[in-house]
């Protein structure tokens, strides 16, 4: 994994060096970075220092991370086919692993107050969370993979991107897609609607 400067587009350093990085995934309000690492590692660095805050060894396989808006929380999505929640002021855990999805999960991010997750994985689906019970509060299922999922700014809606190359915008609810697929490639692997 390497570190880039903005103003001047140059390498500033190379922080892992021979082991693969699965994902990332930096909150500026704690000055933290979460990584996974393809060993199954999840590693916390501190941004400035770099100097790792919080190892697990046994993170159990993490395929992307998320930090709720206010920082104090991580979301990790995994190849076991789970999610779990982290304290990032105790690094412990928050209640179980949620279980549901029957492949990978390819996404996880945070609904803008903090209290839902929306993941998404390679069996079709994507899911809401309550952050606090761990329950499942809804699902909703497409024609191919969904690789990456993402809450709209006030909340309302759910933007999923697919392998069969649509973007679609979801009512959070999921109770009906809110409006027309967005087509014009063949695969989407990312959607970002953060601040």
């Amino acid at each position: 994994m390497r570190s880039w400067g903005m103003s001047t587009g140059t390498e500033t350093e190379e922080l892992f060096q021979g082991i693969a990085v699965s994902c990332v995934a930096v909150c500026a309000e704690n000055r933290m970075i979460v990584v996974g690492l393809g060993d199954g590692t999840l590693r916390v660095l501190d941004c400035e220092t770099k100097e790792v805050l919080f190892e697990d060894i046994e993170a159990h396989g993490i395929s992307c991370v998320s930090f709720s808006p206010n920082g104090s929380y991580v979301a990790t999505g995994s190849y076991d086919k789970t999610i779990r929640v982290w304290n990032t002021r105790t690094w412990a855990r928050v209640g179980g692993s949620f279980e549901g999805h029957e492949h990978f999960v390819t996404s996880v991010a945070f609904s803008p107050d903090g209290k839902q997750i929306v993941s998404s994985s390679l069996d079709c689906s994507f899911r809401l969370w309550g952050v606090d019970s761990g329950a499942c509060v809804g699902i909703s299922k497409t024609a191919s993979w969904i690789l990456s999922v993402s809450f709209t700014g006030d909340g309302d809606r759910i933007v999923s991107a697919s392998g069969g190359g649509s973007v679609r915008i979801w009512d959070a609810h999921l109770e009906t897609e809110t409006k027309k697929k967005v087509h014009g490639h063949s695969c989407y692997t990312a959607v970002n609607l953060g601040k």
